[in-house]
């Protein structure tokens, strides 16, 4: 795979490979697990979530992670390439929102522990006052139900989408945690169907 502009992998990532010789296996995930759009199994799955972490960094690349919670599906496709979510009212300090407004580019994170599969997004946002929601996205308001309306929304204009393998995950039987495996099957497959979807940077390899 040549470098491209719309490769998903970052400068540090490829010095890495080249250094440990992992560039063929990291190759074979961006080829077969990442997209730039939402799968259909990635809705149905994002259908079901309660809760998030949100990744962030202000424009100095201080970090910060925050959880966010909500009915499932609270976090909602507006199409394939956009979603968006609703910003409750919290504790007034507003690292994540504040770290946005300078450096829009986040990371969602979504672990579901029932299923031991996880849904990674990365991309650009866009913060949108409630009222302004209300009349771009009515449907989407309305479905939230909150005794407390939402203050504002965040709207993530979607790069790349992957999945986090499960051979990780805490088990709730008795069988072990397959640490380090490299068996497919224990990893989940192509579970969100991204195998054979088109990517930008397959097309232009």
């Amino acid at each position: 795979m040549p470098e491209a502009d719309s490769s998903p992998a970052s400068r540090g990532e490829r010095l890495l490979q080249d250094i440990y010789g992992s560039t063929e296996r990291a190759n074979r995930f961006y080829d077969e697990q990442m997209v730039d759009v939402l799968t259909p199994r990635m809705r149905e799955f994002l259908a079901t979530q309660t809760w998030m972490v949100l990744c962030t960094a202000d424009e100095d690349g201080m970090p910060s992670g925050s959880p966010r919670f909500g009915e499932p599906g609270f976090v909602l496709p507006i199409d394939d390439r956009n979603v968006t979510w609703p910003e409750l009212r919290g504790n007034g300090v507003m690292t994540s929102l504040g770290n946005l407004v300078k450096n829009p580019k986040a990371h969602l994170i979504f672990p579901d522990m029932t299923e031991r599969i996880g849904l990674h997004l990365r991309g650009e946002t866009t913060l949108v006052e409630h009222d302004v929601m209300r009349i771009e996205h009515p449907d989407l308001v309305d479905s939230v139900k909150t005794q407390r309306l939402p203050e504002r929304w965040v709207v993530l204009r979607l790069e790349v989408a992957y999945v986090h393998c499960r051979k990780h995950f805490p088990r709730t039987d008795d069988r072990p945690v397959e640490w380090g495996t490299d068996d497919v099957k224990a990893k989940g497959g192509d579970y969100f169907g991204a195998k054979n979807q088109p990517k930008p940077w397959r097309e232009s390899a």
